[in-house]
């Protein structure tokens, strides 16, 4: 029991430092590059959790971890005023997706799977992700 209480802990603990260490340094380029960068970044960090840590922990509780991890910086933010935020939480949707989808790829092992990921991370960083922009600038138009 404390093994999996401690690689829940390591990989909870690395998501956030992958967070921290990279993750969120692209906001300041683009939402374009945060979100690109995330999805990316923790699809390969939840696959190898599930390839190092997969013999301790189920694969939910990995996905759990990461997430966890990916969503810890941004937790008061999400609590007190989501509006602040607004703009980079299709970043963080993008991010729990491309976890699930590399954690469904990682069970599966199947070529089919990985097209549907690399499909589905495309759709959420282009065409999802301007819809979104799109949205929150209509719901708050720029006065000059």
């Amino acid at each position: 029991m404390k093994s999996r209480t401690g690689s829940f802990l390591i990989v909870s603990g690395l998501s956030l430092l992958l967070y921290l260490g990279v993750g969120w340094w692209p906001m300041a380029y683009s939402l374009c590059a945060a979100s690109w960068c995330g999805a990316v970044i923790f699809f390969a960090f939840a696959w190898f959790a599930a390839f190092k840590w997969g013999g301790q922990l189920s694969l939910p509780v990995i996905g759990l971890a990461v997430m966890l991890g990916r969503i810890l910086p941004v937790l008061p933010l999400l609590i007190t005023d989501i509006s602040s935020i607004a703009y980079s939480l299709i970043a963080l949707i993008t991010c729990l997706v491309s976890i699930l989808l590399a954690l469904m790829f990682y069970s599966e092992k199947r070529s089919s799977v990985y097209i549907l990921s690399v499909a589905l991370i495309l759709l959420l960083n282009t065409v999802v992700l301007d819809s979104w922009v799109d949205w929150l600038d209509g719901m708050h138009p720029v006065t000059r």
